[in-house]
């Protein structure tokens, strides 16, 4: 993701990205944050590894959900993105042919705290960003 389109899907200039390994097992990370100090606006983008482990890592973002209190968290499909695509605290994970990919927006504290069953604006910008990564991997 560009730092350009970044700073679209957050309506905002954003910093120079910070990016590097995200795991010993040769995950990537780019975030863009504000410039603000006091701000803890961010668009992150985490690329992993080959050997990642797609099924599992799905499990368990839906076992901690179950764990979740005093609101269960929930796994929400979100098709037409790869093989397969969910929200999980409203994060997106996408799964391609080429690999996997999770893209996660902080902008409002409301979206932070939402409910999983519907879609926030947060989201949706996380959906958009998505769409421009799924053809480029």
């Amino acid at each position: 993701m560009t730092k350009a389109e970044a700073e679209a899907v957050m309506g905002e200039k954003l910093k120079d990205p910070d990016s590097g390994p995200a795991s010993m097992q040769g995950g990537s990370i780019c975030m863009y944050g504000s410039p603000d100090s006091m701000s803890a606006r961010v668009v992150s983008v985490r690329v992993e590894p080959p050997n990642f482990n797609w099924e599992k890592f799905k499990e368990d973002k839906r076992v901690e959900g179950e764990k979740m209190a005093p609101k269960k968290g929930r796994i929400r499909q979100a098709p037409g993105l790869g093989k397969d695509a969910y929200f999980a605290r409203h994060t997106l994970f996408v799964l391609t042919d080429k690999g996997a990919f999770r893209i996660n927006i902080f902008k409002d504290p409301a979206d932070a705290v939402a409910g999983e069953e519907t879609e926030t604006k947060a989201e949706a910008a996380e959906k958009t960003l998505a769409e421009k990564a799924v053809t480029r991997m």
